[in-house]
């Protein structure tokens, strides 16, 4: 097995931890701001946008999924160097 393989062969695994962790924690905590949704009248708009969780935070799913994915393609892209002619 070539170093490339090799390479492609331990990001695919690590691809498939991190989507599988991706879809075991789920989505962002998203809710509708809007007077018949969530907020009441006279509602403090700080303490809704507390709520939401940040662009880079652990708890947002859709963060580990990317990650996964990411990692997936380069997987694929190894996969696919190594086994070019004289690649050896």
């Amino acid at each position: 097995m070539t170093r490339g393989l090799r390479l492609a062969l331990v990001l695919g695994v690590f691809a498939a931890v991190l989507i599988g962790v991706g879809l075991a924690v789920g989505g962002p905590e998203t809710e509708i701001e809007g007077a018949y949704f969530n907020r009441s009248v006279g509602s403090d708009d700080v303490a809704f946008a507390q709520k939401r969780p940040g662009l880079l935070s652990p708890s947002d799913g859709n963060l580990w999924l990317g990650a996964g994915v990411a990692s997936a393609v380069a997987a694929v892209g190894a996969a696919a160097v190594s086994r070019r002619p004289g690649s050896g």
